[in-house]
């Protein structure tokens, strides 16, 4: 059956429940455990979960599986947000056994696929026709094949992916095209590692490398007297522009306040 809620639409299709929500701004939820594994889709706007004390950050496409019985808490921030959440209270072994061989109670994925089952389910919650809820659980079917079939990376494996990045970026992270070469040079989509890095640090992989590139030109600013200008093109950034802009977001101060508060001696602006 469907229902209206406030929020959103619930659809109950054989061994699932699909739910449509719309969490308005401010919006919190107190800590709380399900007894099923559920696959949340982030559809508008970006939201936060506590999940088992860790926090997990979803953006517009991406997909959140935990698995049951996992505490976790919701933030839905200044914005709110929508969310399409499955939960799976069939018994599907093989899903439950691929969770807990991650040994994360957590799992973050975008894929095309992915983003193109969570479309569809949409569109089935908003349909009238007879056939709706099976045509609802022949997707939902497909989602925890989908999930099946790109198990998600050992934690020591995606913890060893995410040094070796790193580690190559610090010593490319002025080259143009370096998170490219990064990504190519250990044979992983430059999307996927970056969200991989940020499961990890917190950061996505092109974070690190405004961060490295700030420090560079900072450093330089405090010894030696070369133009914000040139110390931007040799630092990678596209323009002097770009690099203030960055440089303000990571310190606080513009770069010639930077070198000002340096040749001062004034500690200014945000630690790194």
């Amino acid at each position: 059956m469907i229902t209206g809620r406030e929020d959103g639409l619930r659809l109950c299709c054989g061994g699932f429940i699909v739910s449509d929500s719309k969490h308005r701004h401010g919006t919190r939820l107190a800590p709380h455990r399900h007894p099923f594994a559920c696959v949340h889709f982030a559809i508008a706007g970006c939201y936060e979960e506590i999940v088992d004390g860790s926090p997990v950050r979803l953006r517009p496409g991406e997909t959140l599986v935990k698995r049951a019985g996992v505490e976790h808490s919701n933030d839905f921030g200044t914005a709110g947000a929508r969310t399409l959440r499955v939960e799976i209270h069939r018994d599907i072994g093989d899903l439950d056994r691929t969770l807990r061989a991650s040994r994360r109670v957590a799992v973050t994925r975008d894929t095309p696929e992915l983003r193109a089952l969570a479309a569809r389910l949409r569109g089935r919650l908003g349909e009238t026709r007879r056939t709706r809820e099976l045509a609802a659980e022949g997707l939902c079917l497909q989602l925890v094949a989908a999930l099946l079939e790109e198990p998600a990376p050992e934690p020591n494996d995606v913890d060893d992916l995410s040094r070796r990045a790193l580690d190559l970026l610090g010593r490319t992270f002025r080259s143009k095209g370096a998170l490219a070469a990064v990504a190519a040079t250990l044979g992983v989509d430059a999307s996927r590692l970056g969200r991989l890095v940020r499961r990890v640090t917190g950061r996505t992989l092109g974070e690190h490398q405004r961060e490295l590139r700030v420090r560079w030109v900072a450093e330089r600013l405090k010894e030696s007297r070369q133009s914000v200008g040139s110390l931007s093109l040799a630092a990678g950034f596209a323009d002097q522009s770009h690099c203030v802009r960055v440089f303000r977001r990571v310190t606080g101060l513009t770069p010639s306040a930077y070198r000002d508060a340096a040749v001062q001696g004034v500690q200014g602006g945000k630690p790194f």
